[in-house]
């Protein structure tokens, strides 16, 4: 059984491989108004299990880096509608972050995506910038180090906030957590956004911030 998204969005094709010309299936995104697709890298089949699973949506987070943003934006969003992907690329994160050393270099990971919604309200001109969400290593390890538990659901975190702001050039993402709620400071890369803070839920967090998307917590949440 191959993972499946309604509408047709996710859809099986076929890639090459080695260097005899071979053929094999694998999942890619299908933009339904374009027919544009996003592909992940050769290698992945449609062998069901968890790792395969948080390989293809690893490689499809990778490839926002590069796709057009409107595209970008719209695959991750639909592709990690499916709960059984979304749950295994949240269990890879999290086992990501945690064996992450003291000094862990440069390595990094993408971890979402901006909604099209948050990505069309934040583009000042006709030139989207990459909707992608990428946390570096030493900051995963900040907010491990912080007892920051929505980290163990990131995928889920930044695929379903609960609400998004716009404050200056900054995002701010209020995201559920094992205690209540994070505000969660998303500020412009070189790839797309990253992540640098989180705090917990209070209505200063957001103060003269613009409401983009979702709701806020009532105040006593």
């Amino acid at each position: 059984m191959g993972v499946e998204i309604s509408d047709g969005r996710l859809v099986t094709v076929q890639q090459p491989y080695g260097l005899d010309g071979e053929m094999r299936p694998v999942k890619a995104y299908r933009d339904p108004e374009t027919g544009q697709m996003l592909v992940p890298d050769a290698g992945f089949h449609l062998n069901p299990g968890r790792g395969y699973l948080a390989g293809l949506g690893q490689s499809l987070l990778e490839k926002t880096v590069d796709a057009p943003p409107r595209l970008a934006a719209q695959a991750v969003y639909e592709t990690l509608r499916n709960n059984r992907l979304t749950t295994a690329v949240n269990h890879a994160l999290d086992g990501w972050v945690r064996s992450l050393p003291a000094r862990p270099g440069k390595d990094f990971r993408r971890v979402g995506a901006l909604s099209p919604l948050v990505l069309a309200a934040i583009s000042e001109s006709a030139a989207l910038p990459s909707p992608a969400i990428t946390l570096p290593a030493q900051t995963a390890i900040s907010l491990r180090d912080a007892g920051v538990t929505w980290l163990a659901r990131i995928a889920s975190a930044f695929r379903y906030p609960v609400a998004v702001l716009q404050r200056g050039d900054t995002i701010l993402v209020v995201a559920e957590d094992l205690t209540g709620y994070s505000v969660v400071t998303l500020v412009r890369s070189a790839d797309g956004v990253e992540p640098v803070s989180s705090v917990p839920w209070s209505p200063a967090a957001v103060t003269h911030a613009r409401l983009i998307d979702g709701a806020l917590p009532e105040d006593g949440a």
